[in-house]
């Protein structure tokens, strides 16, 4: 086993006292034991904190920070400030690890590799795994990457933090931190400024993370988001502007793309404003509908729905096409109402984000 490189693990941690430990079990008995896991106890209110100082006491290699709550992109920042580690490896704390992740990943980082991106289980709340792995592996160059960046990117390996494997000094060098004022797909946009200075990056297959697959208020998926389809457009324009810079925005990487933006984050977008938490009135998803449906760029590329093979998504691209807001309203509202009554029928976001088929 490699011995060397110690690896800091940032975890923020709030309100999971259900799973926290198990989360924190995962890491400890990892078979590689050069690590440091720095927990960032975010303002929690129920027995989070009390675990968190309970195994540090145990376990010096457990280093515990109390801060009020201001998010998991103001923790990871801590976090990434207070590691002494050569590497970096973020783990939510819901979530826990295959006993060999981190020596896996540690073997990865050699002839100059800057990144790492591995497989995962997805794990629903009977424990169930699927498996969920990236469709190429190998070592590539920044520029071999983003030649492949779609095939990636419609399979949701892009965005997600824990997945993958960086090195500190990099972080460090060129200021890379998390954008603390965007609450939603920052992890996406730390990516994407980590890529732009990668030189190497290594992926590989095995499933090391189990991902639990959650509707839990707390988690980032599971409430209300307000302004959400500004936010999937930033999101969007910068995974574009990442791969024009690049000469990499053409043929199937900009198909897949563009394909996954409609089919996946605008039925997203338009399924968030009938959240049960959400704070709109019936005017205003009307106007927020009309937003979206007269959004240029959606117009121009209401191909990619009827390309889809789900019938709901032919069917939201086919109101688009005629402006039918009341249209697509009635759709999302009954869908919702399914949902509620029959929610086997209909996956999570996480799920959709996941599970998505593109043609190819």
């Amino acid at each position: 086993m490699i011995k060397n490189g110690l690896v800091s693990i940032i975890i923020p941690v709030y309100n999971a006292e259900i799973c926290l430990a198990r989360c924190i079990k995962s890491i400890q008995n990892q078979t590689y034991k050069n690590i440091e896991i720095i927990l960032i106890n975010d303002g929690s209110t129920d027995g989070s904190g009390d675990i968190c100082e309970e195994i540090s006491n145990e376990d010096n290699r457990v280093k515990v920070f109390n801060i009020k709550n201001s998010g998991p992109s103001v923790a990871r920042n801590l976090g990434i400030r207070v590691a002494s580690g050569e590497y970096i490896q973020f783990i939510d704390s819901d979530d826990f690890i295959e006993k060999d992740m981190v020596e896996k990943l540690v073997e990865q980082m050699k002839n100059e590799t800057d990144l790492v991106i591995c497989g995962s289980y997805f794990v629903n709340s009977k424990l169930k795994k699927t498996e969920h792995i990236p469709p190429i592996e190998g070592l590539f160059s920044k520029e071999e990457f983003l030649r492949n960046f779609g095939a990636l990117y419609e399979k949701s390996l892009i965005n997600p933090n824990w997945n993958k494997f960086y090195r500190l000094e990099n972080l460090k060098k060129y200021k890379i931190q998390f954008i603390e004022s965007i609450s939603i797909g920052e992890d996406m946009l730390f990516n994407l400024s980590y890529i732009k200075i990668c030189k190497k990056v290594k992926i590989i297959q095995n499933p090391l993370y189990n991902y639990i697959v959650s509707s839990n208020a707390n988690s980032l998926t599971g409430g209300f988001k307000p302004d959400f389809f500004k936010n999937q457009e930033l999101l969007f324009s910068k995974v574009k502007e990442l791969l024009i810079t690049n000469n990499c925005y053409i043929n199937e990487n900009k198909y897949k793309v563009e394909y996954y933006y409609v089919n996946a984050n605008i039925i997203s977008v338009l399924t968030n404003l009938f959240h049960k938490d959400s704070t709109l009135n019936y005017k205003q998803k009307k106007q927020e509908i009309e937003q979206l449906i007269k959004d240029e760029w959606i117009r121009n590329n209401l191909k990619y729905f009827t390309e889809h093979t789900s019938l709901f998504n032919k069917l939201v691209g086919k109101m688009s096409s005629i402006n039918s807001i009341i249209g697509i309203y009635t759709m999302f509202k009954i869908k919702r109402i399914i949902k509620i009554y029959y929610g086997y029928l209909f996956k999570s976001p996480k799920q959709i984000y996941s599970r998505m088929k593109v043609k190819l």
